[in-house]
């Protein structure tokens, strides 16, 4: 995490942490995040003494001891174990891990220290992780705070059909399911595994200890996280496990951006195959 990461009410609060003398002028955070931008040590991720020391200087030239500097880097900077934690996930998912850090630096969600570590202490098992390569499942970190399928799709409105989030909160008037902060295994590759089969029989094709449908909140956040982070775009759609109005529920592919669809249970669709999770217990 960068200082050009934060928001304006972190900066602020960062700010304050250090010198607590007066109330951040939101104009002159912004030439302070301005100021960082050009700092060599923060392009590359590192936040240090000399770095919060230089960004004290552009805040009207304070002058502050190291040594109080150092318990508010210690509030704002993931551990180095917690990044230091993916690295064999990474080895063996490569880029099929999407962490929270990556998140919080594309998407812009702001994820605290204690829900990254305890993201990093909460990796599936050595057993679900070789599952997940084998079958080239994506893992993707929740989001900070639990979401339903139409915030999702408002919270990545530029590659969702427009009014799509709308249009979920219609199709589902109940309660709707959310994903929340956990780790979330995808398949998005078994496609033909599944496609042009009844739903019925799609299901008979989970393995029944280790996974099943995802709910249209787990497809939606999956999908968009894949395309927005990685640049990957499904092919045809996935069938989800939400219903509404007699019909199962699927996001597709159109003209580039994704849609919810309505599916028939007993119909055939030659492009549409099944949102596939690993199974989890909460």
């Amino acid at each position: 995490m960068t200082f050009t990461d934060l928001t304006l009410s972190e900066l602020e609060r960062l700010v304050r942490a250090v010198q607590a003398s007066r109330p951040a002028d939101p104009d002159v955070v912004r030439a302070v995040v301005g100021r960082m931008a050009a700092d060599p040590a923060l392009r590359h991720g590192r936040i240090t003494v000399e770095s919060v020391l230089n960004m004290l200087d552009a805040w009207n030239g304070s002058t502050v001891p190291p040594e109080t500097v150092q318990p508010v880097i210690a509030a704002v900077t993931p551990t180095v174990d917690t990044v230091d934690t993916y690295q064999p996930v990474r080895a063996l998912l490569q880029t099929d891990l999407i962490t929270p850090e990556e998140i919080m630096q594309v998407i812009g969600l702001p994820y605290t220290r204690q829900q990254m570590q305890a993201l990093a202490r909460s990796l599936p098992s050595a057993e679900i992780l070789q599952w997940c390569t084998d079958r080239h499942y994506f893992l993707v970190a929740g989001p900070h705070v639990p979401l339903t399928a139409s915030e999702v799709c408002d919270l990545f409105a530029d590659i969702f059909e427009e009014n799509t989030g709308a249009r979920c909160n219609t199709l589902i008037p109940r309660q709707p399911p959310t994903v929340n902060l956990r780790w979330i295994a995808i398949g998005l590759r078994q496609r033909q595994l599944y496609q042009g089969k009844i739903y019925s029989l799609q299901q008979k094709l989970l393995h029944p200890e280790y996974e099943h449908t995802a709910t249209l909140t787990e497809a939606a956040w999956g999908i968009a996280l894949t395309k927005k982070i990685r640049g990957i775009n499904i092919e045809g759609g996935f069938r989800t496990q939400t219903a509404a109005q007699g019909y199962t529920l699927a996001i597709s592919l159109d003209s580039n951006l994704l849609k919810i669809v309505n599916t028939t249970a007993d119909q055939r669709y030659p492009r549409i195959g099944l949102a596939v999770v690993v199974s989890r217990s909460e």
